[in-house]
């Protein structure tokens, strides 16, 4: 049986910096009435989270450099003319970035549809902005507030330091046990790689 007492850890060779953690969570504060057949900003006033204020406006312009998951879900409702369509894209920097499949319905009086996107962006930090847009074929459309969201969220591990997560070489730090005991044999200052 291995007791540990007083554990410490030597400087290790390897380094890096940690990324910092940038999420974004929000959804519409109302429902948003929109023109028919038109791509639309969704209004994202609802923040749950953002750990680097990094919405504004409904626009997300993050400061930190990466990879980033985007999801996003936009439920609709409006009258079918006979079928209601309702799409949805994320656009970085004004351009199509990612973009739902089409959800299609025949119905009738205040049909809901839901259309969800997800991807992988890559924002530099510095000038690139992602915004979500709808666009609804129905005689009254309306992105609803309920279900409606949007996420972004850092992928980590993508640093450009040396070694610990933020990628390059690393090198396990040394542990020193001070004390351990093994079956009724109490050993003092022995070194162990991990």
């Amino acid at each position: 049986m291995l007791y540990c007492i007083n554990a410490t850890a030597e400087p290790s060779s390897g380094g890096g910096e940690v990324q910092e953690a940038v999420v974004v969570m929000a959804k519409p504060n109302a429902d948003q009435v929109i023109s028919k057949q038109v791509w639309t900003q969704v209004n994202l006033d609802n923040v749950e989270s953002d750990t680097t204020s990094s919405l504004s406006g409904g626009v997300f312009k993050p400061s930190v450099s990466g990879y980033y998951q985007i999801s996003a879900l936009l439920n609709s409702s409006g009258s079918a003319i006979p079928v209601q369509t309702t799409l949805g894209r994320i656009l970085k920097n004004g351009d199509q970035a990612l973009a739902s499949t089409n959800s299609n319905m025949r119905g009738g009086e205040d049909d809901h549809i839901t259309s969800s996107i997800t991807g992988l962006v890559y924002l530099d930090g510095v000038n690139d902005s992602i915004t979500l847009e709808a666009y609804i074929n129905s005689s009254s459309p309306k992105v609803e507030k309920e279900v409606t969201y949007f996420n972004a969220h850092l992928i980590t591990g993508q640093g450009t330091g040396t070694g610990g997560s933020g990628g390059g070489s690393y090198t396990p730090e040394k542990m020193v046990w001070e004390r351990y005991q093994v079956g009724s044999d109490l050993v003092t200052e022995r070194d162990f790689d991990i």
